[in-house]
Formats: structure tokens, C-alpha cells, sequence
């Protein structure tokens, strides 16, 4: 063992190498000197273990272009070996590596990620490891936490899917899709003869088919962060045995 810092500044710190589970027990401070010795009556438990706490792993609000920080902290006990913090993957960023020394005279240390989440980051698995080396031959302890991050964004995709061949007189369904986070609210509007009716919000659109339907139907998703537009479909009914639908793309 070995005591380090001032005690005439009330600033002393023990230091135990090599620990096995053999050392788990109660521990008590002595101060020793020639003709006098005086042991503290308040015990301090000490638990050795081979594994370790994970870390606490810090995640602000992730949205879009905006740059954050991640920071991830854990233990340095031993203050000659500080843990080394690593962020997997580190989504392209920087990673910094920052110490702190503590009120109580412990130490941390944390490993901030700073990047730029884009909507390809939503619902991506990232992993915070540190790595403690040992007073040993043997393979170092490791700890880590996993994290799966969510990004916000405004929509990125808007698209009407339709469920079933259109007849004349059969119940029409569609559905509008969107990839957006916050998820959007979807608005259904309908043009004919240069006419723009809005129909309504709802993730989907049914009615009975009939000739008022014929039009084109658009779909806007939108959430706080903005808005998109399908793709225009026209629905076209008519009083045979077939009724069809066109996609509208580029305006043609």
C-alpha cells in the first residue's frame, strides 16, 4: 500500500496495488509513529471485484446539423493509470479525452465525442469502452455502454401507397409513408381540373370508389422541423371493369 498527499493538509490518499478478491474486507486508517499509534474507529468496506461499473454515458437532444457533444465518464481509481475512454464508432467526429479531479479527491476521467448527427445516425447503435490496464500480465479490464441514438429531422422520404386494385364501387385505401423524426403528421389533399381540395389528416385515406374520386392525390408529411410532398397519384374511375392509377413524376 502506498499513502500519498499531505496528512498535515488533511490531504492523504492509500493506494493499493495488485488487489485480489481476497482483499474484500474492512478497512480502518492508523496513524503510527515512535511512542504513539492511534487507529480511527469508522471503517471504510472495500470490495474487490473483476468487474467493473459501466459507464454513465451522457446524450443531449440530437437533431439534425446541429453539433453536439457526447460525453461518457468513468472511474480512474488509480491515478498513475488512468483508464483510456474510447467511443465506437466515432461517427466521424473528434474525440477529446478530459480529467477531474473531484471534491472528494477521486478522480474521473471522460471522452467527449463531438460530431454532427444527420438522419442517417437515427436509431444507430454506438458503444462507450474504457480500458483499464492492470498491474499484471494479463488482459485488461473492460467496461462499456451502449447507446442507441435518435435523431431528429424533418422528412426525408414521402411516398402514397395503395392497398388493392381500384374498382368501381370497392373501398380504396391509401397510405401515406414518410421517414421523419419526430414522426410527421400526414395532410391528404386532392386536385382536379386545377381544383385543390384538402381532405383531411390522417396516416390513411379510404373512401368507397365512385367518380368524384377521379383526381390527383397528394400527401404531405410534416413535423416541427419541416415539410415534404409525395409524389402526386392520379386515381382515375371509371364505369367499366377496370379502374387504374398513374403516378405523376417530374410534373409530366
Amino acid at each position: 500500500m502506498e499513502v500519498v498527499g499531505d496528512l498535515r493538509k488533511k490531504n492523504c490518499t492509500s493506494v493499493m496495488r495488485n488487489l485480489t478478491s481476497l482483499y474484500s474486507d474492512r478497512y480502518y486508517f492508523r496513524i503510527q509513529a515512535e511512542n504513539f499509534s492511534v487507529t480511527g474507529t469508522r471503517a471504510v468496506h472495500i470490495n474487490v471485484s473483476d468487474s467493473l461499473p459501466k459507464p454513465n454515458v451522457n446524450v443531449p437532444v440530437l437533431r439534425e446539423g446541429e453539433e453536439v457533444n457526447l460525453t461518457c465518464t468513468v472511474p480512474a481509481p488509480c491515478p498513475s493509470h488512468p483508464p483510456n475512454v474510447i467511443w465506437a464508432p466515432a461517427l466521424g467526429g473528434d474525440v477529446t479525452q478530459r480529467t477531474q479531479l473531484n471534491a472528494d479527491g477521486t478522480q474521473t476521467v471522460s471522452a467527449i465525442l463531438n460530431f454532427v448527427p444527420s438522419f442517417h445516425h437515427h436509431e444507430l447503435k454506438v458503444n462507450c469502452v474504457s480500458i483499464h490496464p492492470l498491474h499484471r500480465e494479463d488482459r485488461p479490464l473492460l467496461s462499456h455502454k451502449m447507446v442507441i441514438l435518435s435523431v431528429e429531422y424533418p422528412p426525408k422520404e414521402t411516398w402514397i401507397s395503395l392497398t388493392g386494385l381500384v374498382w368501381l364501387g370497392d373501398k380504396v385505401t391509401l397510405t401515406c409513408q414518410s421517414n421523419a423524426n419526430p414522426p410527421a403528421v400526414h395532410r391528404w389533399f386532392k386536385k382536379r381540373a386545377d381544383v385543390e381540395e384538402e381532405l383531411g389528416i390522417s396516416h390513411m385515406l379510404s373512401f368507397t370508389a365512385a367518380q368524384e374520386n377521379t383526381g390527383e392525390y397528394i400527401c404531405e408529411a410534416q413535423n416541427i422541423y419541416g415539410a415534404m410532398n409525395s409524389t402526386n397519384l392520379q386515381i382515375t374511375i371509371i364505369e367499366q371493369e377496370t379502374a387504374y392509377y398513374k403516378p405523376i413524376r417530374d410534373g409530366l
